[in-house]
């Protein structure tokens, strides 16, 4: 019935602004009826590190 798409990015400093931590990525969302009765929410979120030389993150998201 819905489906939600967001873009999102951030930047902020540590240490008084000399560590930099930037980050960016997208989610989807989509919610439906089941049987025309119980709500279902289906969820998928990705996300970039781009500083702390961390592995992108990865959320998959299921609620009643």
């Amino acid at each position: 019935r819905q489906v939600d798409v967001d873009l999102f990015g951030s930047v902020f400093g540590t240490d008084g602004a000399t560590q930099l931590h930037r980050v960016a990525g997208a989610s989807a969302r989509l919610h439906t009826l089941f049987s025309g009765y119980v709500p279902v929410s289906l969820g998928y979120q990705f996300s970039w590190r781009f500083d702390d030389g961390l592995p992108p993150l990865h959320l998959v998201t299921f609620s009643l």
